[in-house]
């Protein structure tokens, strides 16, 4: 059995834009950064804690949790954080999921996910998935490749929809 640990803060969806829209498109949906061009929707920045996140697994075992922390570091401006824990074997899976509206994804055009957060070392990855339901049918799109853990500074992770498969 291995252990995977790291701490994320502030998620958010993401569209670049050129800054005249931007700044206009803000107004209506969600804040700019100006720095970027981009517009942002902040899916959670864990001040608030993290009922919002469920845990599931296959045995039912509690191979997953999810806890609030302040963070040392983290995104710029943020007081919160979540420290996301998972116990893996060959034969299981452990998950954590946040449910989101996707027609404010669609309002801001949202084209990429991104989200700050340092690894707990592990040379194995965590992997990603996005997973929605159309017309009574359920969805699910898979990050190829597992994000990084190994990597144990605060960093700036940016997933684009389309590397999504």
């Amino acid at each position: 059995m291995r252990n995977f640990r790291f701490i994320i803060s502030t998620l958010a969806l993401a569209v670049s834009l050129s800054p005249e829209m931007a700044s206009a498109q803000a107004t209506a949906t969600a804040p700019a950064d100006s720095a970027t061009g981009s517009v942002s929707l902040v899916v959670d920045n864990f001040e608030e804690g993290i009922g919002a996140w469920t845990r599931s697994d296959k045995a039912k075992a509690g191979l997953s949790d999810v806890v609030a922390t302040k963070p040392t570091g983290g995104a710029p401006g943020s007081n919160g954080a979540a420290l996301l824990a998972f116990k893996s074997s060959e034969t299981g899976w452990a998950s954590l999921s946040r449910s989101v509206d996707g027609t404010q994804w669609s309002k801001i055009g949202a084209n990429r996910l991104v989200f700050w957060m340092s690894g707990g070392g592990n040379r194995e990855g965590v992997g990603l998935q996005l997973r929605a339901k159309n017309a009574g049918s359920d969805l699910t799109f898979t990050l190829p490749k597992p994000i990084r853990l190994d990597i144990t500074r605060w960093r700036k992770v940016a997933v684009p929809f389309t590397d999504f498969k």
